[in-house]
């Protein structure tokens, strides 16, 4: 689960200004929820894109190719860094980064969070260090699978921390106000701050 927090700063103000600061903050809680609902129709939008990724790459007789397709258009280079197949021993079998081919990524928590998960479920990683892209990242990942149902590998979409702010808007915070996504077991995926967006990071994916 994803989710949004938020807040503003009121103590220590003059009465009309606490009023005010009252009327503010909620705005903050409306303006707050709107951003939970688009961050997970975007969040579902991508769910959507690895799904449609995963039938392809079944159908290709697990054959398929993501070369050049970010520089064709196919991603949106503004929120996504890298896209990936990665094969049940961990291996990158295909990406839109060349350098990735070939590379071990078994030892992930990510990898092994949907090597060993009972169901077929979106997965998000915590907010990651991409060392071949050089920018922070997060992972949204689907399990490829076998014809009868069995772990075969992932489909990975690594995502930037702007992806999660994109409908953030500054004004309605005001100069003391904040807002960041964080996931149900606090990890702090993305957070606007001055002209950049950060993450908080929880480990290191290699990429």
């Amino acid at each position: 689960a994803v989710g949004y927090f938020w807040g503003s700063a009121g103590r220590g103000l003059p009465h009309q200004e606490r009023e005010r600061a009252a009327e503010l903050e909620q705005q903050a809680g409306a303006y707050a929820q709107s951003l939970v609902i688009r961050t997970r129709r975007s969040i579902a939008e991508t769910d959507r894109l690895l799904l449609l990724l995963r039938h392809s790459w079944a159908s290709s007789g697990a054959r398929g190719s993501l070369t050049g397709t970010m520089e064709a258009g196919i991603f949106s280079q503004q929120y996504i860094a890298a896209v990936a197949f990665i094969d049940r021993k961990g291996i990158v079998v295909s990406s839109t980064h060349p350098h990735a081919l070939g590379r071990y990524f078994g030892n992930r928590p990510y990898f092994g969070a949907q090597q060993n998960a009972a169901g077929d479920h979106l997965y998000l990683s915590g907010p990651l260090d991409g060392q071949l892209t050089g920018q922070e990242v997060v992972g949204m990942l689907r399990p490829l699978l076998t014809p009868d149902g069995r772990f075969d590998g992932i489909v990975l979409i690594n995502v930037r921390p702007a992806y999660f702010t994109q409908h953030y808007a500054e004004p309605i915070l005001g100069d003391y106000g904040f807002v960041a996504v964080a996931r149900s077991d606090g990890a702090i995926l993305a957070t606007p701050t001055g002209d950049t967006v950060e993450g908080e990071l929880t480990e290191s994916d290699g990429r």
